[in-house]
């Protein structure tokens, strides 16, 4: 009971502002509820972006991962930004938050809708 009130109560009382909690919210905003945000890689915070984002949590480790999350409707991932770039490498995002933390920088991206096919007369 002890250590559920340390992680449940205090904890995020000492530090609101810092992540994960801001861009958990953010991605939470962003995936609809019942959705999952993904987070690239084991990220240090998981279980942070689980509580303050309520969301399911879809770890994504490589590039098919990622493609697989976006085709499958998945809205918002999670990325250091140091990583933004392997992100893009898989799929076309648009960076929808930016929180820092110390001199690390996290993103909460969405996959670029792709561009609908020219009509043809």
């Amino acid at each position: 009971a002890l250590l559920f009130t340390a992680f449940t109560v205090v904890y995020p009382a000492l530090d609101p502002e810092k992540p994960p909690r801001p861009s958990a919210e953010a991605a939470a905003a962003l995936t609809p509820a019942g959705g999952a945000i993904g987070l690239l890689d084991n990220h240090p915070s998981l279980g942070g972006y689980a509580y303050y984002g309520d969301r399911r949590i879809a770890l994504l480790k490589t590039s098919a991962d990622l493609a697989e999350f976006a085709a499958a409707g998945g809205r918002a991932i999670v990325v250091e930004a140091k990583h933004l770039g392997r992100v893009q490498e898989a799929i076309p995002v648009e960076v929808r938050f930016r929180a820092r933390s110390g001199r690390r920088a996290v993103l909460v991206v969405t996959p670029r809708a792709a561009p609908a096919p020219p009509v043809k007369p």
